[in-house]
């Protein structure tokens, strides 16, 4: 039987997946520049909002799927690039597994996370959306693929899954 706690990798992902996608409709939207300043303020904070908590919710999804593994969770200062770079490898050994995902969605999922980095650190005024093009790209790519990525790493570690 499957573990229980793939359940709580399901809602996150599922939250994170709103989360962009939201981010990604209101990146459509525009009005970052409008000549109303609540306009551009809601805007802005409301696309900012959701690529970091969107980015939040897929990498506390990977840090479930290793505490499911019995693999310890990066640690350290760069512990969230060695994350996403961990689980972009296979892993030998008694705790062997495949990669989760490969070298392009590592990339695309690690230029979310700098623009978590940019949206946890900006204040009103510094964000120009004409710059976040990169980031919403690979948001889009990570929307694609992310579910699939997930469930093929998932089918491969635990055979005895129940399917959704």
């Amino acid at each position: 039987m499957s573990d229980d706690r793939w359940s709580d990798v399901d809602a996150d992902l599922d939250s994170a997946i709103n989360q962009l996608g939201m981010s990604l409709r209101t990146f459509e939207r525009g009005g970052f520049d409008s000549d109303d300043p609540d306009t551009a303020w809601e805007r802005s904070n409301a696309f900012l909002h959701g690529m970091e908590t969107g980015y939040t919710l897929l990498e506390k999804a990977i840090q479930r799927i290793l505490d499911i593994l019995g693999e310890t969770s990066p640690s350290g200062d760069a512990w969230h690039k060695d994350l996403i770079d961990r689980v972009s490898r296979s892993m030998q050994g008694d705790k062997g597994r495949p990669a989760m995902f490969d070298a392009a969605l590592r990339l695309d999922l690690l230029e979310l996370m700098r623009m978590r980095h940019r949206a946890r650190n900006a204040v009103y005024g510094d964000f120009d959306a004409s710059k976040a093009g990169p980031s919403v790209e690979a948001a889009s790519r990570v929307l694609l693929r992310i579910r699939d990525a997930i469930s093929q790493f998932k089918n491969v570690v635990d055979p005895d899954r129940q399917q959704r």
